[in-house]
């Protein structure tokens, strides 16, 4: 680093020249050897100034493909990409599509984080029209998160469909989104709690839920609920058999006789609501001469 508050004029212009032959002998080793490259289609391109180096290569076909490949470094930040381009033709069922494909990837590194990123877009004509189809996928770091996101829109003249998912995380945080058109679900997950937001759930296999606000435990095993008490301003039952010996109900039952076995003692109600007591079912079933 120069000291120009302790050195003479003479000596700073002798300084300041120095560093210009030795910026000079850098870039001319560089041309030169670009230069002995053995190469057909390849042009390279080398740039140095005071504040930046970069450096790119880049290939033509006679086709018109192209790929491209790049490195920049400054002070603070290091970007390395490489893209690709090409036309191509298909034929599906008497019909051509004439597809233009650009593809690209890149990294970023600065010092607090880093991000990378691939791109891929087709932009297919046709006698009906153009529709583009753009694939996404990112990924950006620091010391505190992580975020990725994954996307894909398809553009057509009838509208335009995008398709998303990221997943952010934190030393105490995790987030999940997934989103489709105007739909979307979420679920974020810390130390003490799960959220799931979605427009449908399903759950397959064996379920047990443990220590809920009560003591006791759920399980959920296919069509059978095992747990203590279940109680409720309405449960509809549809049509159920229900034993007039030994039955016991937590809450009151709003009941329809609709057909009386007498040989198994069962009735067979319409359940509804509940509402009445038990001994209001026992008092009505007396009523009508099923009970003495």
């Amino acid at each position: 680093m120069l000291d120009g508050g302790n050195m003479s004029n003479e000596q700073l212009t002798k300084e300041v020249q120095y560093l210009q032959d030795q910026y000079t002998v850098m870039k001319k080793t560089y041309e030169d050897l670009f230069y002995n490259l053995d190469y057909d289609n390849l042009s390279p391109n080398f740039r140095l100034t005071m504040d930046k180096f970069s450096l790119t290569f880049s290939e033509v076909f006679p086709d018109g493909a192209k790929n491209e490949s790049a490195f920049v470094m400054t002070a603070t930040q290091i970007v390395l990409a490489a893209s690709a381009e090409r036309d191509y033709v298909t034929n599906l069922l008497d019909t051509q599509y004439y597809t233009h494909e650009q593809t690209w990837a890149q990294i970023t590194i600065e010092s607090d984080n880093i991000k990378s990123a691939v791109e891929t877009t087709y932009q297919t004509k046709t006698d009906a029209g153009t529709q583009t189809s753009t694939f996404l996928s990112s990924i950006s770091q620091s010391a505190t998160d992580i975020l990725s996101v994954v996307s894909n829109t398809y553009e057509t003249i009838g509208g335009v469909d995008s398709k998303v998912s990221t997943v952010q995380q934190t030393a105490d945080k995790i987030n999940w989104i997934v989103a489709s058109g105007t739909s979307a679900s979420n679920f974020t997950l810390t130390s003490q709690m799960a959220t799931l937001i979605a427009d449908k759930i399903n759950l397959t296999g064996y379920v047990t839920f443990d220590s809920l606000q009560y003591p006791g435990t759920t399980t959920i095993n296919g069509a059978n609920i095992v747990t203590g008490t279940i109680k409720a301003d309405k449960i509809d039952f549809g049509y159920y058999y229900v034993p007039l010996i030994g039955t016991t109900l937590e809450r009151p039952l709003d009941y329809h006789v609709d057909w009386v076995n007498y040989g198994r003692k069962e009735v067979l109600f319409d359940i509804n609501h509940l509402k009445d007591t038990v001994d209001s079912v026992i008092t009505a079933l007396r009523s009508i001469g099923i009970l003495m």
